[in-house]
């Protein structure tokens, strides 16, 4: 008996301090966070790195608080696979679960009728079939009603993208590798690759061994070695696609750290000669610069220098932000060879811009999928700098009229003389008309005497 009160009162302890300690616990909220498939054929990506926290939005749902929703992308009118992570719950009844397609998240996870298929992947995890699509939408994970999780998805039309390699020195380039690897890297956004190999291309001030000079850090500009390239290359071959981003394959750069440059925003790129899988990724890399005007993740206060498996840190890594997708479809499509400090000659000193319409997002309306020809007006783009192509002696300059600061060519001297004599030759004709047409004005009268 004394050993069944014992008992009895160890129990009563230890089932008050669990209360007890249960009480002044911190209860643990349960929810569904979303992570990439191994099999995804497409994007994902989530918030990692606290110096980008800004660009994640964080939205509030019942019972959980603030919850930040990753990211998904996926093929126009295609499906791709996604995982659900059921956090701090047990025991999960799988028919109390469910994905909910919804339009957005700001008018209060409004439900479209449509749930998303899924399996169970393990005690915790579940993997989602995303349905073909045209349209971006959001997922909105619920169980017995109530809303653990969302993901947001976006939807992407294939983009074509065609790439000129363009070897100025003998470089182990494999066609096939090279556009996996890009198609790799770049798939997240739907963008595929049309490349092609030139034969090498010589010129007779450039030798297999001269290091081109170091290039501006803030990819803004072009040197000049870079620029008498360029202007070689299109001159020997005035057929060449214009809609296309030129990669050149050089020996090196003062500067040996230095892999690759490319401005940002401008179609043409030059990558230090190396390893096949060095130049893969080098390229890949330098593409960003140009299809997506994407800079360095560790500038404007992003993460430390490497300390990120993103395509644009000096890592080698692939990995590709959802902001980042933005920017590469934004801004695909547009070819230009020449940066912002050069000089643009033009026929009459204007420089003209792009016209065109915009969402409400701020967005290029883009037509069938071509950009230029959602455009309206023929450009050069130049913000610095430009200059006329005189080659005309009627309009060299001869003198400034400094208290106008017009300038004075040989046109305008003509022009003048010419005036001139008319006037002398017509006057006695053009007095006697005035004194017809106006015979009964007394101010004619009193002027003409």
């Amino acid at each position: 008996m004394k050993h069944m009160l014992r008992y009895f009162f160890c129990c009563a302890i230890f089932l008050s301090s669990g209360l007890l300690f249960g009480q002044n616990g911190t209860s643990v909220v349960s929810k569904i966070i979303f992570k990439a498939s191994e099999v995804q054929q497409f994007g994902f990506d989530e918030a990692r790195y606290p110096a980008w926290n800004t660009y994640y939005d964080s939205i509030e749902l019942p019972r959980i608080g603030f919850y930040t929703p990753a990211h998904k992308s996926v093929g126009f009118e295609q499906t791709d696979l996604v995982d659900a992570v059921f956090l701090n719950k047990s025991i999960i009844y799988s028919d109390s679960l469910s994905f909910e397609i919804s339009k957005s998240v700001e008018y209060g996870l409004q439900n479209s009728g449509q749930e998303v298929r899924y399996v169970q992947k393990n005690d915790s995890c579940f993997t989602l079939f995303l349905p073909e699509r045209k349209y971006d939408y959001v997922i909105i994970a619920k169980y017995k009603g109530n809303v653990k999780g969302v993901l947001h998805v976006y939807v992407y039309k294939p983009i074509i993208q065609k790439v000129v390699i363009v070897p100025m020195v003998k470089a182990d380039l494999i066609k096939d590798s090279l556009i996996k690897e890009l198609q790799k890297v770049y798939q997240p956004v739907n963008i595929l690759f049309d490349l092609s190999i030139d034969p090498l291309f010589k010129l007779d001030k450039f030798n297999d061994k001269l290091l081109f000079d170091n290039p501006s850090p803030t990819n803004d500009r072009y040197t000049l070695q870079m620029q008498g390239i360029r202007d070689a290359y299109f001159k020997l071959h005035p057929n060449a696609d214009k809609r296309a981003y030129y990669v050149f394959i050089i020996p090196g750069f003062v500067n040996p750290s230095l892999k690759g440059y490319m401005v940002v925003n401008k179609a043409m790129a030059f990558i230090k000669n190396g390893d096949s899988r060095t130049i893969q990724n080098t390229i890949a890399r330098q593409l960003g610069h140009g299809i997506g005007m994407l800079n360095a993740t560790w500038l404007n206060e992003g993460p430390v220098k490497g300390s990120t498996d993103n395509l644009m840190d000096a890592t080698g890594g692939k990995h590709l932000t959802y902001f980042q997708w933005a920017d590469l479809r934004h801004s695909a499509g547009s070819y230009s060879f020449y940066d912002n400090y050069e000089k643009v000659i033009t026929n009459n000193g204007l420089v003209a811009y792009f016209f065109w319409e915009e969402d409400e997002n701020g967005f290029i309306k883009v037509v069938d999928n071509d950009l230029l020809s959602s455009i309206y007006r023929p450009y050069k783009k130049n913000y610095f700098s430009y200059h006329l192509e005189v080659d005309n002696f009627l309009f060299y300059e001869l003198f400034v009229i400094p208290w106008f600061n017009e300038v004075i060519c040989s046109l305008h001297i003509i022009a003048f003389v010419l005036i001139f004599t008319v006037a002398f030759l017509l006057r006695r004709k053009f007095h006697r008309y005035l004194r017809f047409k106006f015979r009964r004005s007394r101010l004619l009268r009193i002027g003409s005497r």
